[in-house]
């Protein structure tokens, strides 16, 4: 995913008149305290598009600009038949060789290493050859969804980094499989933000934390978050078609099961690489495990948390109401809101997704 921020910065006398379209920036966000000390959190580390000034009346003048992270970068830059075969190389050796291709110092490559390589074609027909005119981004989501369905994306710091699409954390062959972003997997699940609905509750209430506004929405069965249904297709070296169908029987047919749902929410991925029987399946039953538990989320607003990330765990103190209280969600999704004009406003939306039922132990 890509993260990105819309700026409008004041330009009354000028001093914004250096800023060019793809010159590097870096974006950070804070607050200042009750002893008039700021503070500073890392947003983005990316790059200027479409800077434009703007004149008002009574002579107020802005520039707005958009800022985008480095997957920009790996967007514009294409493969153009130079590349090599990557049949059976280390996944994590395949990412290190688009990146350095890309411009990326190795200081800036944070990778985890499940020890998994990529499946192996025949000379004349490689599994892993990236056509001509393709994205390297495209390519690398590509491989990574191969390697356990891992996500990449760009620090707030600026590295880029392929890891857990649930925890953002680094996972090794060992736990691989067990990185699920539930309570008893190998995720990290430790409480990062303890927020509360009613301030007072808290035990230092200067801290930050409290929530401006709670809603949970009921389960979604969106076929985005949930799938009960999953096929994958491809072909192999010989031109022979795959096909791989794993389903949930108690969401289709069990009208007593709590998961009951009585029709396929599908899923259909198409594979762009020629591929084994033994892969179709393995992405089958990853893709079924990963999207067939039924999503619960919440969203709140809480005054600004630059420091907040995907991938934390959060802790709802209060919201009986919604049956939110005292349940540990992981974070999905954040939008920071500033203002200044024409009234100050300074807030986090966040989005978080339910890990379960929390142990009396």
């Amino acid at each position: 995913a890509t993260v990105s921020y819309e700026l409008e910065l004041d330009n009354q006398h000028g001093q914004q008149a250096e800023l060019a379209e793809y010159q590097r920036v870096t974006v950070e966000l804070g607050r200042q305290d009750e002893e008039g000390e700021e503070e500073y959190e890392a947003a983005l580390d990316g790059y200027l598009v479409e800077p434009a000034a703007e004149a008002r009346s009574g002579g107020a003048s802005t520039v707005r600009v958009t800022a985008l992270d480095g997957m920009t970068r790996l967007r514009d830059e294409k493969a153009d038949g130079r590349a090599p075969v990557f049949d059976y190389w280390l996944v994590k050796d395949v990412f290190h060789w688009v990146l350095d291709r890309c411009g990326l110092p190795r200081s800036r490559q944070d990778l985890e290493d499940t020890g998994l390589r990529l499946s192996q074609g025949e000379p004349e027909k490689p599994l892993w050859l990236p056509e001509p005119g393709r994205t390297w981004l495209e390519f690398l989501q590509e491989v990574a969804r191969f390697d356990h369905g891992a996500a990449v994306f760009f620090e707030a710091e600026g590295n880029f980094t392929k890891g857990c699409p649930h925890c953002r954390g680094l996972r090794t062959a060992e736990n691989v499989l067990r990185h699920d972003g539930t309570m008893t997997g190998a995720c990290e699940n430790a409480v990062s933000w303890r927020l509360y609905t009613r301030p007072e509750a808290a035990p230092d209430p200067a801290e930050p934390g409290e929530i401006v506004a709670l809603a949970r929405p009921r389960r979604s069965l969106s076929e985005r978050d949930y799938v009960n249904y999953v096929a994958v297709c491809g072909v192999d070296q010989a031109g022979r078609p795959l096909r791989s169908t794993v389903y949930d029987p108690a969401s289709l047919y069990d009208a007593s099961s709590d998961r009951f749902v009585g029709w396929r929410k599908m899923e259909v991925a198409a594979l762009r690489h020629y591929t084994t029987e033994a892969e179709v399946n393995r992405l089958a039953q990853e893709m079924l495990a990963e999207r067939s538990r039924r999503p619960e989320y919440l969203s709140l607003l809480t005054p600004l948390e630059p420091g907040m990330r995907i991938g934390q765990v959060l802790e709802v103190c209060g919201g009986e109401q919604v049956g939110a209280g005292g349940q540990l969600y992981r974070i999905v999704g954040l939008r920071h809101r500033l203002e200044r004009r024409p009234r100050r406003l300074a807030l986090t939306w966040v989005k978080a997704k339910w890990m379960g039922e929390v142990s009396e132990e």
